[in-house]
């Protein structure tokens, strides 16, 4: 954001870790607008914000970078045939668990960090395996969704019938191509995988 002196600034990303802050002074000291905050700093809420709150910050500001839209423009935003690449999709299934709408579902910092750092090594499999039960059916939720638009596109651009892809299971929806297979291994989804 710009600041008060008309200088880019990059987020206060550790203010809420050196001693919790009630949210109203936090939306009064960081300008943001409130789809640029983290849900628990948004509203009239006088809660005090935790080093939660940072991690969200940071969810947004790399998702922002990854999608190229501005920040605090809501959840990821990617096109499904970037999931085709395995480090998109791992980058992206870990931003959308940074920016968990409860703050209890995050990922502590330290552990955003690490696995930021091994993400390139992480399975996506073990990203999965970390997050609470809750944020594993939303990320599943949108991987299954963006292969289900990936099958889509692809049967549009080639005659066959897409009435039934939104009903597939996910054994079927492999069958529809090699693209669509390689979106769900990417985003962890084993045929055997129910969260």
């Amino acid at each position: 954001f710009r600041g008060h002196d008309g200088l880019w600034k990059l987020r206060d990303f550790c203010r809420a870790a050196l001693l919790p802050v009630a949210a109203s002074e936090w939306r009064a000291r960081s300008h943001a607008r409130p789809q640029e905050a983290p849900p628990e700093a948004r509203g009239s809420t006088d809660d005090a914000l935790k080093p939660e709150a940072d991690v969200w910050m940071l969810g947004s500001f790399l998702s922002s970078l990854v999608s190229g839209l501005p920040q605090g423009t809501g959840a990821l935003a990617i096109a499904p045939q970037q999931l085709v690449d395995a480090a998109v999709a791992r980058l992206c299934l870990l931003l959308q668990w940074l920016m968990a709408e409860a703050p209890e579902e995050r990922p502590c910092a330290g552990e955003a960090a690490a696995l930021l750092g091994a993400l390139t090594f992480t399975p996506p499999q073990e990203i999965l395996a970390e997050m609470p039960l809750r944020e594993q059916r939303r990320v599943c939720s949108m991987a299954v969704a963006a292969a289900r638009q990936r099958a889509v596109d692809l049967a549009v651009a080639q005659p066959s019938d897409i009435a039934d892809i939104a009903e597939l299971p996910l054994e079927r929806l492999r069958v529809l191509g090699e693209e669509i297979n390689q979106i769900l291994d990417n985003c962890g989804m084993d045929v055997a995988f129910r969260p």
